[in-house]
This record gives structure tokens, sequence and C-alpha cells, in this order.
């Protein structure tokens, strides 16, 4: 059986173009002008009478101001929402003000721990302090994303929202379709495709996807792989699948990487047919062997 897994990735489709990028934007540092409107922007509330009411003749020319500064907001908001929930992307707006007053520096120029601490480690402490909800958080969550370059944001609890946010990145056609190719390598061969199990396996696919912020499973080296740590057995045991189901798609596809030779013939777990494992894979099935768990 030949791998999907090579350690090279010149085999991709094409290299993924992200629908929101930096360099689509205005990137210099504040005007004095800007710095003028975000010290007013962040006394702005609804609760507030006068000039740092929302509505107020001050607040609108600060927001005017502002406007590239909120654009890219605006943009991942739509990106995400398609049109629903505008109403809650001003209060996006007038919390980056806020951050961007308190770090003393643009957006652009944050680094990772300060997109983190405006992130807070959990949703409720976020609500909290902000005053916005999961769709709030969400699209900050976008921002370091696709404006900061910032892959891995499981430390802020991105895992819980990682199917929306791989939809949102890389389109849900194409998402169905590479998770569709893996519930067809792996039908027929001990795997059932029940919808608690399909869920987990999209769940993981769009972890990796992410992560490696590209939607191809040609993509997803035997290295990447290897590197990802999965914690709890359910995770790991759906690595594992995802695993076999990228070496049954990879034998029709991909040529036969030489480290990867097979050393073995095993069956596995109700798995009718036998599959060359590499050493990779054998220690995913270690874990799945110990574990005593069929893959139903």
């Amino acid at each position: 059986m030949m791998s999907l897994l090579s350690p090279a990735r010149a085999l991709s489709p094409s290299t993924w173009q992200m629908p929101i990028t930096p360099d689509d934007y205005d990137q210099r540092p504040f005007s004095s002008e800007e710095c003028q409107a975000i010290e007013h922007m962040k006394n702005v509330s609804s609760y507030a009478h006068g000039v740092f009411n929302p509505s107020s003749r001050e607040s609108r020319a600060a927001k005017f101001v502002l406007t590239r500064l909120a654009q890219p907001f605006t943009d991942i908001f739509h990106l995400r929402y398609q049109g629903r929930r505008e109403e809650r992307c001003t209060g996006v707006h007038l919390m980056m003000y806020r951050e961007m007053a308190r770090h003393g520096k643009i957006f652009w120029d944050w680094s990772p721990n300060e997109w983190m601490e405006t992130l807070c480690p959990q949703a409720r402490v976020f609500a909290t302090k902000y005053g916005l909800g999961a769709s709030g958080r969400n699209i900050i969550m976008d921002a370091a994303y696709l404006l900061a370059g910032i892959s891995d944001l499981r430390p802020v609890g991105h895992e819980w929202f990682i199917i929306e946010a791989a939809n949102t990145y890389f389109g849900t056609e194409l998402i169905a379709q590479q998770c569709k190719k893996v519930v067809d390598a792996l039908s027929g061969k001990g795997y059932q495709e029940s919808p608690e199990n399909v869920h987990l396996l999209r769940q993981s696919l769009c972890l990796l996807f992410v992560l490696n912020r590209s939607p191809y499973l040609e993509d997803l080296s035997e290295a990447f792989l290897a590197s990802i740590r999965s914690g709890g057995i359910t995770k790991r045991r759906t690595k594992g699948k995802i695993t076999l189901g990228l070496q049954h798609l990879g034998s029709g596809m991909v040529p036969l990487v030489s480290r990867m030779v097979s050393t073995s013939r095993r069956s596995y777990s109700g798995y009718s047919d036998t599959v060359h494992v590499s050493p990779f894979c054998r220690g995913s099935l270690v874990v799945h062997t110990l574990s005593r768990h069929s893959y139903s």
C-alpha cells in the first residue's frame, strides 16, 4: 500500500491563498490624527452622554478617521457571518480601539502574546472583560489567524470552533470534499460511518487543515502529523483513523517514498484487507491496539 503521507509538499494542488491577507491593507503606524481618534474612542460608551456617546459629532468624526483600522475587522466579520449579525461588528471595532490604546500600538505591531492576552484564555473571561459574546471573540481569533499569522490558537480555545473556522478560511464545500475523501477511504474497512464518528473525523481534519494553513490532504505530511499532539484516547484514535485513511488514499495518488517502504503486513481491528504500515502509523496502531477498541 502506497502512502499519501509524503515529507514533501510539492504535490499540493496549489498554494492556498487565504481569503483575507495582511497585504490587502494599509499597515502604516498610527498617524497623529489616528492617535487622537483612538484616545477619544477608548472612552466611548453607549451609556455615555455628551461627546463620548457613539452618536456624538466627535465620535462620528473619530470613527471616520479610524476607517482603515476598522476595515480588516469589517471584512473578517462579513467573511465569517455572510451578512448576519452585522449590528455586532461595531462592538468589535470599539473593543479593538480600546485594546490598541491599552497596548499603545496599532494591532499590526502586536506580538503573539499580546493577541493571546487580548483573546483571554477562556470565552467567559473574554465576555466579562469586554462585554462581547462568542461572535465577537471569533472575529478577533480570525484576525489573529489571518492578519497576524498565528496558526495555533488552541491555548485560547480555537479548537472548540474549529469546523466553523476551517469553513471560514477555506470554504465549506472544499472542506466537505476533503473530509468525504477520508471517510470514503475508510468505508468498508471496519470504519462505521455514524454521525458521531464522522463529526469527530471532520473536527480533527479541520484542526489539521487550520494548523497547516492548507485545506488539502496532500499537504498533510508525515512529519507534520507526527508533530501534532492529540490529547485523550478519542482524539488519538481519530488521528489514527485519519492516518490510515490517508494511506489508503495514497494507493493511486502518490509515489512510494523510499523511507516508508513497508516492513510488515498486519491486519487491524476489523479491517478485511492487509495494509503496509509505516513506522509512524505503527505507533498509532499500538495506541489503538492497547486501548482494545475497534473503529466502531
